[in-house]
């Protein structure tokens, strides 16, 4: 693999603050840009299962994507990556249309991190009609603010938040929309760390909580096991009897959901 191609991948592989799908339409393009090289794509193969193996989406994507380049020439494997990336956006399609009639009364809606899927369909429920679109900003990454930017580029209005507010803005709100990382087999939720906070202020307040999940993020797995990431991204600072957890996803329970809405 060629350095530039190499450094490319890298930042991809530590992008921690792009959801699952928008990682992976990455990974396509990137592949897409480097179908020369068998070598390189196994390459990213490897890495993107050492790095992401948490992600559903992306293990279903690599092992697909191998078998596709073991037996295939460059026309074929480039006809895989374009259908994998219009089969995503049919998703979208699908899964709006399946939200709608639970969306049909809300306007006021609230969210928080940064969701590809979640951002697709808030775009086309304002096309429908106007919507107020509140996002929780997402430490310590503060990916809400990048939701938050492409939501305002389509013209819809958005109150972005410190996290610890969420709570207070779900009792005025007309419901609460998360994607998720991954859907387990017994109906728990993993997605952005405060998550599982909403959905119990949700039930507080007696409000709609719903998932909102794209088909290849359902795993046969019935658990899962938090990863400790880079502490000093909340604070720098240490002492000896200090002691400091960063974890970026949580497990939100079956029973604190209204609905997970899939395509």
């Amino acid at each position: 693999m060629n350095p530039s191609a190499k450094n490319k991948l890298d930042k991809i592989l530590s992008d921690n603050k792009s959801g699952s799908t928008e990682i992976l339409l990455k990974l396509i393009k990137w592949s897409k840009n480097n179908i020369g090289s068998k070598e390189s794509l196994f390459q990213m193969i490897d890495a993107a299962n050492k790095k992401l193996k948490t992600f559903v989406v992306i293990q279903s994507f690599t092992k697909d994507f191998k078998r596709i380049i073991k037996g295939n020439n460059k026309s074929k494997i480039l006809d895989f990556l374009n259908e994998k990336v219009k089969r995503i956006e049919n998703r979208y399609s699908i899964l709006f249309w399946n939200t709608l009639p639970y969306l049909k009364n809300c306007k006021k809606i609230v969210t928080l991190s940064n969701s590809k899927t979640v951002a697709e369909i808030l775009k086309k429920l304002n096309k429908q009609r106007k919507i107020y679109v509140t996002i929780g900003e997402s430490r310590p990454q503060f990916e809400g603010r990048i939701m938050t930017k492409a939501l305002l580029k389509q013209k819809i209005k958005v109150e972005i938040v410190v996290d610890a507010l969420l709570q207070n803005v779900v009792e005025k709100s007309d419901a609460v929309i998360i994607g998720a990382d991954i859907v387990l087999s017994n109906g728990d939720v993993v997605n952005k760390i405060g998550s599982r906070g909403l959905a119990i202020a949700c039930k507080y307040f007696q409000k709609p909580f719903y998932v909102l999940a794209t088909s290849d993020k359902f795993s046969n797995k019935k658990k899962y096991y938090p990863e400790k990431k880079n502490e000093n991204e909340i604070w720098n600072y240490n002492s000896k009897i200090l002691s400091k957890t960063n974890n970026y996803f949580e497990v939100v329970e079956k029973k604190l959901i209204t609905r997970v809405i899939k395509d």
